[in-house]
């Protein structure tokens, strides 16, 4: 994140994506176009890098 020098706002998705970036994930996953991941889009990116889990049960979302 020392990278990251410019002071911006984000919401929870960007800022989402530019966690992924900084942990070594592919920027054109979070940044296709040059445009971040918004809401329903940043769950699909993050399950197809293949680093995340998709947790459905009720375990975890009841």
């Amino acid at each position: 994140m020392s990278k990251i020098t410019t002071p911006c706002n984000c919401d929870c998705s960007s800022f989402v994506s530019a966690i992924c970036v900084c942990a070594g994930l592919p920027e054109s996953t979070f940044f296709p176009g040059g445009n971040g991941c918004v809401t329903s889009t940043i769950g699909p990116a993050c399950l197809s890098t293949g680093k995340f889990s998709n947790l459905t049960g009720s375990k975890y979302t009841g």
